[in-house]
């Protein structure tokens, strides 16, 4: 399951990285992650959108599948780092 375009956007905001940033990770080039991240579940980017999701997973970043009440969305990781390490719960 790739999630969708809003989850791999809100999860790659959350852990502070830039588009360049997840996109270097990714081995996709930066416009590619950007049509992934404005393209919902688009065929044509699903190749992007799963290295950019397997790029946020090595970061710790768990995707959970919608279930029947509720939508789909992320865990972070208990330790982030990098900028939104300020954030993170001690």
């Amino acid at each position: 399951m790739v999630p969708g375009a809003n989850v791999l956007k809100a999860a790659r905001i959350a852990l502070g990285l830039s588009p360049d940033e997840l996109a270097k990770q990714a081995g996709i080039s930066r416009r590619t992650l950007g049509r992934v991240e404005t393209h919902p579940r688009s065929d044509r980017y699903l190749k992007g959108a799963a290295m950019g999701q397997q790029a946020l997973e090595d970061r710790g970043v768990e995707f959970l599948r919608a279930l029947a009440t509720k939508g789909e969305g992320f865990r972070l990781p208990l330790v982030i780092t990098g900028a939104a390490s300020d954030s993170a719960p001690k």
